[in-house]
């Protein structure tokens, strides 16, 4: 068989319409396993993190008080380590369209933390280039860990 006929095949069985959604499938678990560590083991320290570079920019920065300001700082820490986690885990797991997905995800997160405070923009974008760094370099050292 020629290389045509192959690629007829493929598309008369399905078999590149089941590849695709195995790869969504697995970006959307991916997403989920993200959300979830960022929230529950991770989001308490990252808070940490934000209440050490700035303890009164970001409270007063949106005029909260009291068990608010608490709250701002915990929700901000589990968007830091949201934008942490998932390059992290999408440069780590996928393959195809890693960028675009770690884009497309990471916009929202991106345009939360623009608006709760302008002045704290450094954290976000460090705890991105880390993620990625992190992930790169676990990548990279695969081969030699796991030698066959």
């Amino acid at each position: 068989m020629n290389k045509h006929t192959n690629y007829c095949l493929k598309i008369l069985t399905g078999c590149w319409i089941m590849n695709d959604m195995r790869e969504i499938l697995k970006n959307l678990a991916l997403l989920v396993f993200s959300i979830l560590i960022s929230y529950y083991p991770f989001s308490g320290f990252f808070s940490k993190l934000y209440e050490i570079f700035s303890p009164e920019i970001l409270p007063s920065s949106l005029f909260l008080t009291g068990e608010a300001a608490t709250n701002i700082f915990f929700f901000s820490g589990f968007l830091l380590s949201y934008i942490f986690f998932v390059p992290l885990s999408f440069y780590l797991f996928t393959s195809r369209h890693r960028y675009w997905w770690i884009v497309g995800l990471l916009i929202p997160a991106v345009v939360i933390e623009l608006s709760l405070s302008l002045e704290l923009i450094y954290l976000p974008i460090i705890s991105g280039i880390l993620g990625w760094a992190v992930g790169y370099g676990l990548l990279k050292f695969k081969p030699l860990v796991f030698k066959k």
